[in-house]
């Protein structure tokens, strides 16, 4: 039981009242040192929660070290997009390094009206660009639009951790 909850008690059974403002200042300094404290221990507790947090990254990074070497020692079934490997109690996943096309819609819009090319132009109520289109014509040809720039996403691996019931 916390000081805190034993003093309610204390006051519960002594029939606790307040009498005159003396008491009430009294009352008021204990709701301002009940903050302070709480305060102290929201700080205290979110320390330890940072330090059990950096420790489980900590634990995680190392765990997927390992198990990344070990991945290149495996088989790994491979697909377009990634390489993975089932583990008891999980999968470990190598998602291949790809290409992303991040885009200015108005850009594009006004340098596709500039060359004529409005086929990827699609009009509604307002005028939209088509990038899927666009997209799939820039994949195959290489050639960008004003307002497409290129990102080179790195490959990442993950490790999949089954849920138990």
């Amino acid at each position: 039981m916390s000081e805190a909850e034993m003093m309610y008690e204390w006051e519960q059974e002594q029939g606790f009242r307040i009498t005159d403002d003396g008491g009430a200042r009294w009352a008021v300094e204990q709701m301002k040192a009940a903050d302070e404290e709480y305060e102290r221990d929201l700080m205290w507790y979110q320390g330890l929660i940072e330090k059990a947090k950096a420790k489980r990254d900590a634990r995680k990074a190392r765990m997927t070290e390992y198990l990344r070497d070990y991945a290149e020692m495996v088989p790994m079934k491979e697909t377009k997009t990634q390489k993975s490997y089932p583990v008891p109690g999980g999968k470990l996943v190598l998602k291949k390094a790809t290409t992303k096309l991040t885009h200015d819609d108005e850009k594009i819009l006004a340098a596709l009206r500039d060359q004529g090319r409005t086929e990827y132009i699609k009009t509604v109520t307002v005028e939209k660009l088509d990038w899927a289109g666009l997209k799939k014509e820039v994949s195959e040809t290489g050639e960008l639009v004003d307002g497409i720039t290129i990102e080179e996403v790195p490959e990442t691996f993950t490790v999949q951790i089954e849920k138990e019931d």
